[in-house]
């Protein structure tokens, strides 16, 4: 896989070219997803899906997905007004969005933004820290709120947000097993990491997840990306709920894009298919398998579930 940040380019010229990207976006277009997440960039409309262009990435999105659109109008500077004497230097607002606001007061907002359960604010900010200010102390408090905080996509199983959460159990021996941790935040889209993965010839990779049933499940959803650069690198692949027999688990099928572009899957709890009629079962890993000879070769992000009725939290102390 040929990642965007392995280019070859000139460090000077890729800063340039980064530069003049986000000057060009600077009157981005908005989009706000019904979970309460904002992404801003050049909003284009493709075949029922919303991709938005950031300076680093592509997302694509359905469009049922999406809440609202706001397009910014360029700006014709012949017919732009003379510029305005300097005001005097104030503070950044907290409800900044481009992650120039302090850590301590971005974890303020998200806080007493969950306290009110205005949870799209609260995931707004706490993904501002993590984005921006990564190494900061507010940002293990951040990676805990998104972690507590609803979503409409469901609760947290995988946030590949750690090394240790991309420590895969393989199963079946095949030509190419290999899990490995993506930290680089010109492709990881949440959080602090997102696991890059290649499959070939029958092979799962497993992630372990605390021992559940998951009897209400309503729908798996995760982040994908893919980019292939030689045919036979895209197509079905499929995610996997397991218990801790080999030979019991859940199977659904999905399709690999290859074109360089983060999309959200959802899969349906009736389309998962069962290998054995067990009682009972409690499911304690998750993760991927290939079954076809050809390579498989993707990074994923941020693996949820929806349930009619999801377990409550614990209440923090």
């Amino acid at each position: 896989m040929t990642f965007p940040w392995k280019a070859g380019i000139p460090l000077p010229a890729a800063l340039a070219i980064l530069g003049a990207a986000v000057a060009g976006l600077a009157a981005a277009d908005t989009i706000v997803l019904r979970d309460g997440q904002v992404l801003e960039g050049k909003v284009t409309e493709k075949d029922g899906e919303v991709h938005i262009e950031t300076p680093t990435m592509i997302y694509a999105v359905s469009r049922g997905d999406v809440k609202e659109i706001k397009r910014i109008e360029p700006v014709d500077a012949s017919k732009s007004p003379a510029p305005a004497a300097p005001a005097t230097p104030t503070a950044a607002p907290v409800q900044t969005k481009n992650g120039t606001a302090p850590p301590a007061d971005l974890l303020k907002q998200a806080e007493e933004a969950a306290a009110r359960k205005t949870f799209g604010t609260a995931r707004t900010a706490a993904r501002l820290i993590l984005s921006f200010h990564p190494d900061s102390p507010e940002a293990a408090r951040a990676k805990s709120l998104l972690r507590d905080i609803p979503e409409e996509d469901g609760r947290l199983l995988l946030g590949f947000d750690s090394e240790a959460e991309t420590s895969a159990q393989f199963q079946g021996r095949g030509k190419r097993r290999e899990v490995n941790w993506v930290t680089d935040k010109k492709l990881v889209p949440n959080g602090a990491g997102a696991a890059h993965i290649v499959l070939q010839g029958g092979v799962h990779a497993k992630f372990p997840i605390p021992s559940q049933a998951l009897a209400t499940m309503k729908t798996v959803n995760f982040w994908v990306w893919a980019e292939a650069p030689i045919v036979g690198m895209t197509g079905t692949t499929y995610f996997c709920l397991y218990t801790d027999d080999p030979g019991d688990f859940l199977s659904a099928s999905f399709q690999l894009r290859g074109d360089g572009v983060w999309r959200q899957v959802s899969i349906d709890a009736g389309r998962f298919k069962r290998h054995k009629d067990t009682i009972g079962r409690r499911f304690t890993a998750a993760g991927f398998w290939n079954p076809s000879p050809e390579l498989r070769d993707f990074v994923v992000d941020e693996v949820r579930v929806t349930e009619e009725t999801p377990p409550i939290a614990a209440p923090r102390r």
